[in-house]
């Protein structure tokens, strides 16, 4: 019995109201653009000139937040795309965040970014400079170009909680971050958990995920 009891996998204690079994759940329209997902992934061939991306590209310089849900329900501490709010990292846009989010002004908020862009965004002599980071593991220092640039998701010790994202891990938020460089310049976004309090879980639906926007 308690050989048996140990193989139970835990439930996720940092997304309340999402559980492992949500891993099973399958929602395959996305709150902004309508994009197609197979059961197990992404299946379509994005690209930085596809349709809708162009537009949320440039809703996203001008400032605004983004809502998207997309493909199935992520389990764990991160969000990885599949339920975010995204904004571009502009001045502000950290407690802007934050107040849609019900949260402490100063909260931090983490960038997504192009794995190519790594380089370029983080010291090169940081300790733990992410070249490959898809989960948020790790705080390194960015450059002085970067901290310049995208102040909304700098540190005030200059350093960041990167999620790299490269085309063979998630084609359409590759392909989106692109877009984005294309019009600003950095392949960068906040990417932030879509819910608005602790207590909520991740919308499981495009519909509910509306209210808070």
């Amino acid at each position: 019995k308690k050989k048996q009891q140990q193989q139970q996998p835990p439930p996720s204690l940092s997304e309340k109201a999402l559980q492992l079994g949500a891993r099973r759940l399958d929602f395959t329209t996305a709150l902004t653009n309508g994009t197609d997902a197979d059961s197990d992934g992404d299946s379509t061939r994005w690209s930085v000139s596809s349709p809708g991306l162009v537009e949320l590209a440039a809703l996203l310089a001008d400032d605004q937040v983004i809502g998207v849900v997309r493909g199935r329900a992520e389990f764990g501490p991160r969000a990885l795309g599949h339920r975010s709010l995204l904004a571009a990292p502009s001045l502000g846009m950290k407690e802007r965040m934050n107040a849609l989010k019900a949260r402490e002004w100063y909260r931090p908020v983490a960038p997504v970014l192009l794995a190519e862009e790594a380089d370029r965004a983080f010291d090169r002599d940081s300790p733990h400079r992410p070249l490959h980071s898809p989960f948020m593991s790790f705080a390194p220092k960015l450059s002085r170009a970067a901290a310049e640039a995208l102040p909304a998701t700098t540190h005030h010790d200059n350093t960041a909680r990167p999620q790299t994202v490269d085309e063979g891990d998630e084609p359409w938020l590759h392909a989106l971050l692109q877009a984005v460089k294309a019009r600003t310049g950095w392949g960068v976004l906040i990417n932030t958990p879509f819910r608005v309090r602790f207590d909520q879980g991740l919308p499981l639906h495009p519909l509910s995920g509306l209210p808070p926007l």
